[in-house]
């Protein structure tokens, strides 16, 4: 993948928000929190926000094109 990514000039994103995308839906420690999605991307300026979980075991991700984290 690493050698995908520097061939074709491709960056992961940061983001903005929750750190895991996905929740197992289970309490105590049967819980597992991942961060399964990524967003890979040729432009610089690009901000992901991983928006609250509302009724699924993903969180929604929303993406902002020309947008920088400070």
């Amino acid at each position: 993948m690493n050698m995908f990514m520097n061939d074709n000039d491709f960056h992961e994103v940061g983001f903005v928000g929750h750190k895991f995308t996905w929740c197992s839906n289970k309490i105590g420690s049967a819980r597992i929190l991942e961060r399964l999605d990524r967003c890979l991307l040729a432009l610089q300026f690009t901000a992901i926000e991983h928006l609250l979980r509302v009724a699924s075991d993903h969180y929604p991700i929303m993406m902002e094109v020309f947008k920088s984290i400070c």
